[in-house]
């Protein structure tokens, strides 16, 4: 016997064949496949610092704003893969477009091919929907740090507005860098670049001031056009958007920070 759908069963089938897929988009789904990633990466790369040589020169990576340019962003993996002194890479932030799981697992996929570590900042829209609360389960704190060959890399959260408009927290970064002495370098990589709206006012006062008694560099996303600014006493980097087609290579040595930038 033959059998027939009418246009509404037809439906019915399609929908609840579908439902995996609606149920993985909901901003409310704070599932994760991986947890710990930044704590284990971090691992990984400080395995290469025993004993700990403050002479020695490493390179690294530093990616920003894959947000759903997943294309864009393999391109990326495979360049950075390509190169063999690269020793790990930095993700600046906005994994995701709307802070949903969906998109983190997405990014995920192809940020882990690569062949180094790496280790991811969070960004405005990864607060978004239940965002932070993906992140902080899947990558760990949002501000965190380690030290590698002497130089200490500082990671920040200066999300404001999506943070509903709370005030970064400086105190920690002011704890993070201050013993400078004691290090050839420190990196800062934070997602919101000074003088943004973001950080208007005192926040962008404090956060300057900062940079420039205690930063040798510092690096940024949001704003997905590359730029290189010379400030007072301080320079700091906007990595720009993997959509663009680029990203930026770190070579540092006891004595300098040589960067690059490198079209893919």
């Amino acid at each position: 016997m033959k059998r027939y759908f009418t246009p509404i069963a037809l439906l019915g089938v399609l929908f609840f064949q579908s439902c995996e897929d609606l149920v993985e988009y909901s901003p409310y789904d704070v599932r994760v496949r991986v947890t710990s990633v930044n704590a284990d990466n971090i691992r990984k790369i400080v395995a290469n610092d025993l004993p700990p040589n403050r002479n020695d020169t490493f390179t690294f990576a530093v990616i920003s704003d894959p947000h759903t340019f997943y294309a864009d962003l393999a391109d990326a993996v495979s360049s950075i893969n390509a190169n063999k002194q690269v020793q790990f890479t930095v993700v600046d932030g906005d994994v995701t477009d709307a802070g949903l799981f969906k998109e983190f697992d997405w990014e995920y996929r192809q940020i882990s091919k690569l062949k180094t570590p790496f280790v991811t900042v969070i960004g405005n829209h990864d607060y978004l929907s239940n965002g932070r609360e993906i992140f902080q389960k899947m990558y760990g704190p949002s501000n965190f740090s380690f030290e590698f060959h002497g130089t200490k890399l500082v990671f920040f959260d200066d999300i404001v507005w999506e943070n509903g408009n709370s005030r970064p927290s400086f105190e920690w970064l002011s704890e993070e860098l201050n013993d400078s002495i004691a290090h050839n370098h420190q990196l800062l990589f934070a997602h919101i670049p000074p003088e943004s709206d973001q950080l208007a006012g005192e926040y962008d006062t404090v956060f300057q001031r900062m940079l420039k008694s205690k930063v040798d560099l510092a690096f940024f996303g949001h704003n997905h056009n590359y730029a290189d600014n010379q400030m007072d006493g301080y320079r700091y980097i906007v990595v720009g958007s993997v959509s663009r087609r680029y990203y930026s290579l770190v070579t540092v040595t006891a004595d300098t920070v040589v960067t690059s930038k490198v079209n893919f």
